[in-house]
């Protein structure tokens, strides 16, 4: 639309152009308000749907009644127009839509063309505004009752509340329902078009639920809240378990009822579901135990409690099956005997009860036995080489599995004993002996033969001439040839032969080799090596005549000739053998022989070299048969080439023999040869000599092979000269001397070397004079010690300390000096000359007197002005006292006095004096002694301050903290002595406290008291943890002093029990100070109390009812303190996602009825619970239906299947063949088999699966017509 402000009236053009089709919207100010005469009377309007409107339902204005044209319309929220604002729509149209509606009241008006009238002074004429009320959505719809809970005989009246509801519209219609389980609801009345209502429920075994429903006219209804009102006394019929399918066989079934509310009053059963009677002797008992008998018997408990209806509890089946029974197989004998690939005979099983649960299959009679994994009635064994042995599984349902006889299949026994003579050995184009065969043996004893014939062993073919006989006369043959007989029983078993071999040979043959060079008077020799049969012959031509050799037995045959001839030919003309006889050669074969030449012989040789391998040439051989041999002079072999690398081991001359000569021929030529061998000699004198003597060991490395001797100075002797280990006299100390060991090689032929060794001579050691006497010295001083006269290289001084000990002191000086002496010791010198030895000093004593000790002089002594009197000592001292001094300011100044006595006594000392001791020694230093000190105190008075009251449970007072004047001096506690002072032992008595200074000081004792008062026990006796806000607490002693949080408010102290009541402000924990007091003492206990806030009301939720499911989401009322608990009672299985959350997922739940709890609890408050109970519809497969057309029973209908979807069905005849099959069954079974037939009535079995399922459901179905 166009949307346009404007002041200006239209004109009739412009209404025109609108009119023609152009849409228009104004505001408020595009037409003045109208005066009475533009408001045409006869137009009306009318809406679709009539007033009033809901908030937001969409309408259509039309106008009616009118023959001017429609300019637009003008919507308004008030009655005057004028006080805007005001919606335009210029669209030209007699009617308009608002598909979105108002949400609050309107007035609307048609604008209309004044063409053709003659109101001029109207620019547009309006019709009369049309009133839109709209009813806006009900709010605040509640409704309340004072009673929360009733019991199953509540005869009352029930006052039910609602708020009056906001919005809506004054003609609001109330409408109130009630519901026995929170799902069905039904009308109370006619509805009760009451705010308020008082009704008398019949309530029966229910729960009430309430709601009231506000509906104003042609608007949508608003529901209230629920009001739940708990039947406390409920019959729940609780949970029936232990159904199932069982075996007559078995002993007894029990069923068992739990979660149950009420009383047991009896057991039901019925044969089809329907029509239950009364088990006999069931009332009160929660288990049934059944015995078991052939059929199916649905049970239920009939649950009471008090004046509730009684209820039921779920139904279990129990379907009993007879014993199963293996039947037999309908062939006549268990026994099959099959040719070996014959396919074996359908195996049909009949007269059993039950179904086929398995085949097994095994080796051995006795097994082991394999399953196959058929189910049905009939098997099919496949094809076999060796026995086999089959049965078969049947199980009625639940009962026990039984097994057939076993069925034998046996294949024929083999043929045995077919065989045929033995293979002949012919020449080519014979006739073979005949081929006789033996009877065979097994089979079914009735036997065909054929005879067949192979040239290659492979491929074979019948033989001709044969006519089914045990023997067969080959016919003439003219290569290897091969025959088997075929033996055949019955239709299958056919047994085949050994195979006898007819080998053929062909003539005799013969190839010829040798000849060639031969030594003039030798043998020739030529090898024949015939192909054939021996004994064979030979016939050949020497140049002398025609020669024929017969008897040859070997293949392999040489013949020699004399060879006197340059050249000889053999020729051979014929050959034969035992088979085929002469054979006369086509050609003849000629051997050639030629005689062979003498070699020269050879020359001798002579060479020398330094070295113990030398290479020798010998000439070359110019024929193959010429050979050439080296050899030594014990005539071994040594090489066999003319080129040769003689070596030897030591050096010397070797005496070599060359041969040369015809190898062949065997005719030689020797030719000696010398060969001389040499090493050089290295010479190694040895290591450079130190010697301290005249004469020397010489060791130079050995020689080999050559010689070795020594060349010495003029002067020094070798004994031996020419040994390598020689003795070396003559020599001088302080000399040096070259010693020459000279080498020679063996042979000469490698020269000589030559090595030097240094022989040099040390003089000996002396140690000369130690100019010192045996001396004394004070321990700690220094002596020095010297040696004259000294001769060698290396001086060292020793020591040996009075307890024997020798310590080497320093080296390499004739001068000695040792510090800080500690004691005696004996000192000395040696000396070393190389390796000439050493010599020693003389030895001097030193004695080592040791630093007088002074000793200890004492004791220090304190003694009072006037009469005193004491001795002081010395003891420990090491050396005599030499004298005593006395000072009576610390020895700035002092008196001496001249005694040598360790003891001084003093009497009537008037001031503090000090005492000391002079120790002397021979040659030591002299000591004092340390400072003994005689102190004189004036006469003192003890004084000290301790409190006059303690409390008994104030800590220790520590009585050595208190000054009393005096030092040194012992505390007593009741005239004990003890310096702590611990209150509590002394709790409401007096004590003594007394100081007395050390003996000899100079004070007296001083004695105090004070008093130690018990101090008050303080206690709060009172709950710790209170539900609620208000406590009472009894603070003992009475009197004392309450000190609490700002949260907690103290009430008035009672009279009779003493108690103070107090009010908490918050729930939680506080904590509560009580001080109570005495004159002196005071004591404080500290109280925890926390306060719980009550529970009102538990709300679990509205029972729920479900189908064939496991599990549901929980959602009670969240609680407003404490914590609340999701429980099960007795049922052990239910399990909850987290049972601590009012919204939780429960699972495991049972068909039938689920007691549920949601407990809230919060301290020592009484727990609340409210009860839950699920429903579950148990899944009910039929055991029987109809499919006759008659439209009742036609289909096999599982209650509660949509549920648990997908469901995959199978049923199967009591043959176990499947007849129908579904992996997503909807109840569409129509009893017709898989392949579209209809089947015949009978009792078939079925197998239901479904994720939704721990397990598969089996049972039987009864297809009537």
């Amino acid at each position: 639309m166009l949307f346009r402000n404007t002041t200006k009236h239209l004109s009739h053009s412009f209404a025109k152009l609108l009119i023609m089709g152009c849409n228009l919207v104004l505001t408020q100010a595009a037409w003045s308000a109208p005066n009475g005469n533009c408001v045409d009377s006869n137009v009306s309007i009318s809406s679709t749907p009539a007033i009033p409107l809901c908030e937001n339902e969409g309408v259509i204005f039309a106008v009616t009644d009118d023959n001017l044209p429609v300019i637009g319309w003008a919507v308004s929220d008030h009655l005057d127009f004028s006080i805007g604002p005001v919606q335009e729509i210029l669209n030209g149209e007699t009617s308009i839509s608002f598909p979105a509606g108002f949400v609050a009241n309107k007035f609307v008006r048609a604008i209309l063309s004044n063409s053709g009238t003659d109101l001029a002074e109207c620019p547009v004429l309006y019709s009369p505004v049309y009133n839109v009320p709209v009813i806006q959505p009900v709010q605040s719809n509640t409704i309340s009752s004072d009673v929360t809970s009733f019991d199953c005989d509540f005869s009352g009246v029930l006052e039910v509340t609602g708020t009056h509801p906001g919005n809506g519209s004054n003609a609001n219609f109330y409408l109130w329902q009630m519901s026995l389980n929170g799902t069905s609801w039904q009308l109370i009345g006619s509805g009760s078009n009451l705010q308020n209502i008082s009704i008398s429920p019949q309530l029966g075994n229910n729960h009430l639920y309430l709601r009231r429903i506000v509906n104003p006219p042609a608007c949508d209804a608003d529901t209230s809240n629920i009001l739940f009102i708990i039947n406390n006394n409920l019959a729940i019929g609780g949970i029936l378990t232990g159904g199932g399918s069982f075996c007559e066989e078995d002993e007894t079934i029990s069923l068992e009822l739990t979660g149950y509310v009420g009383e047991i009053a009896q057991w039901e059963q019925s044969p089809n579901g329907t029509g239950f009677e009364p088990v006999p002797g069931s009332e009160g008992l929660s288990i049934l135990n059944v015995t078991p008998n052939p059929g199916t018997t649905t049970y239920r408990v009939r649950v009471e409690n008090g004046a509730c209806v009684s209820t039921y509890s779920n139904t279990q089946q129990v379907q009993v099956f007879a014993q199963s029974s293996a039947g037999n197989f309908q062939n006549e004998t268990n026994v099959q005997h099959l040719c070996p690939g014959d396919v074996p005979e359908l195996l049909t099983l009949e007269n059993y009860v039950g179904a086929v649960v398995n085949w097994h299959i095994a080796a051995q009679p006795n097994g082991p036995w394999t399953p196959l994994e058929v189910f049905e009635d009939t098997f099919q064994p496949d094809v076999f080489t060796e026995n086999q042995y089959i049965k078969a599984e049947v199980q009625n349902d639940g009962c026990p599995a039984v097994f057939t006889a076993v069925y034998a299949l046996h294949d024929h026994p083999e043929i045995t004993s077919n065989t045929i003579s033995a293979n002949q050995l012919i020449c080519e184009g014979e006739t073979p002996s005949l081929l006789a065969g033996a009877f065979p043996s097994g089979g079914t004893g009735n036997y065909a033969v054929n005879w067949i014939v192979s040239t290659d062993g492979v491929e074979w073919e019948l033989a001709s001439g044969q006519s089914n006989q045990m023997n067969y006369q080959p016919p003439a043959i003219f290569e290897t040839t091969f025959y088997k007989r075929l033996v055949t029983s019955g239709e299958c078993l056919v047994d085949s032969s050994n195979a006898a071999t007819i080998e053929v040979s062909p003539p005799v043959q013969a190839e010829f080799s040798g000849g060639g060079f031969v030594c003039a008077g030798s043998e020739g020799t030529i090898n024949v090596d015939f192909i054939g049969n021996p004994p064979f012959t030979l016939v050949f031509n020497d140049g002398s005549g025609d020669i024929t050799v017969e008897g040859i037995t070997e293949n392999n045959y040489n013949v020699s000739f004399t060879i006197e001839q340059d050249i000889t030919t053999i020729s051979f003309l014929a050959v034969g053998d035992a088979i085929c006889g002469l054979n006369e050669l086509a050609e003849a074969e000629s051997i050639l022989f030629w005689m062979i030449p003498e070699p020269a012989p050879p020359a001798a040789g002579d060479t020398a070299v330094c070295g113990l391998s030398v290479s020798l040439q010998a000439p070359d051989n110019e024929n193959d048969n010429f050979f050439t041999h080296w050899t030594n002079d014990a005539n071994e072999l040594l090489s066999t080439s003319p080129a040769i690398e003689f070596s030897a081991e030591t050096p010397g001359t070797y005496f070599l023999t060359l041969t040369t000569g015809n190898g062949l021929c065997g005719t030689s030529y020797n030719a000696e040869w010398s060969v001389t061998l040499d090493t050089p000699e290295t010479a190694y004198a040895g290591e450079d000599i130190l010697i301290c003597d005249t004469e020397v060991q010489l060791q130079a490395d050995s020689v080999l092979f050559g010689v070795g001797y020594w060349l010495a100075p003029v002067g020094i002797n070798v004994n031996d000269p020419f040994n390598h280990f020689a003795v070396a006299t003559g020599f001088e100390h302080g000399n040096s001397y070259p010693l020459l060991w000279v080498t020679q090689s063996a042979m000469g032929i490698c020269g000589g070397d030559t090595s030097v060794v240094m022989v040099q001579v040390d003089e000996p050691a002396a140690a000369g004079n130690l100019f010192a006497s045996d001396t004394l010295l004070c321990a700690g001083s220094t002596v020095f010690l010297n040696l004259d006269g000294t001769s060698g290289s290396d001086i060292t001084w020793w020591v040996e300390n009075s307890n024997g000990i020798i310590e080497s002191l320093q080296s390499g000086e004739a001068n000695c000096e040792i510090e800080n002496i500690s004691q005696n010791m004996n000192i000395w010198a040696t000396v070393v000359s190389g390796v000439c030895g050493n010599d020693t000093s003389n030895a001097v004593m030193i004695h080592v007197e040791q630093p007088p000790a002074a000793g200890i002089l004492g004791p220090d002594a304190q003694v009072c002005t006037g009469a005193n009197q004491g001795t002081i000592s010395l003891s420990g001292n090491t050396a005599p006292v030499s004298r005593w001094e006395i000072s009576t300011n610390a020895f700035a100044d002092f008196e001496v006095i001249e005694s040598n006595q360790e003891s001084y006594s003093f009497q009537n000392i008037e001031i503090t004096t000090q005492f000391r001791v002079k120790v002397e020694a021979e040659v030591c230093p002299s000591v004092l002694s340390n400072i003994a000190t005689v102190s004189v105190f004036p006469y003192t008075e003890t004084e000290f301050e301790i409190p006059e009251f303690l409390c008994s449970d104030d800590e220790n007072l520590h009585l050595d903290e208190i000054n009393p004047g005096l030092t040194g001096g012992t505390w007593f506690i009741n005239g004990n002595p003890g310096s702590i002072l611990n209150p509590s032992l002394f709790e409401g008595s007096e004590v003594a406290i007394t100081y007395s200074p050390e003996e000899g000081s100079c004070g007296d004792d001083n004695t105090q008291l004070l008093t130690v008062i018990l101090t008050p026990e303080a206690a709060i006796s009172g709950e710790s943890q209170v539900c609620g806000s208000e406590v009472a607490l009894l603070g003992s002693p009475s009197g004392g002093e309450w000190l609490v949080p700002d949260e907690l408010l103290i009430g008035e102290i009672s009279e009779e029990s003493g108690m103070t009541e107090m009010l908490a402000l918050s729930f939680g924990e506080h904590l509560i100070q009580y001080t109570a007091t005495n004159e002196v003492c005071s004591n404080t206990t500290v109280h925890s109390i926390t306060f719980y806030e009550p529970i009102h009301e538990a709300h679990a939720g509205p029972d729920q009812y479900l189908n064939i499911a496991t599990s549901t989401e929980l959602s009670a009322l969240p609680p407003t303190a404490g914590e609340g608990m999701w429980s099960a009672g007795d049922n052990n299985q239910i399990q909850f996602s987290n049972p601590n959350t009012p919204n939780t997922l429960v699972s495991n739940l049972s068909a039938g009825a689920n007691l549920l709890l949601w407990t809230i609890s919060n301290g020592p408050c009484p727990t609340v619970s409210d009860k839950l109970i699920v429903h579950v519809n148990p899944l009910e497969a039929p055991n029987a239906f109809s499919p006759n057309g008659d439209n009742v029973n036609d289909f096999y209908e599982i209650k509660g299947i949509s549920a648990l979807s997908p469901v995959k069905l199978k049923v199967m005849s009591r043959w176990g063949d499947e007849v129908f099959m579904s992996n997503d069954y909807q109840n569409q079974w129509d009893g017709r088999h898989k392949n579209g037939n209809d089947l015949p009535p009978d009792t078939y079995f079925y197998v239901l699966e479904t994720p939704h399922l721990a397990e598969p459901l089996k049972g039987f179905i009864v297809l009537q017509r």
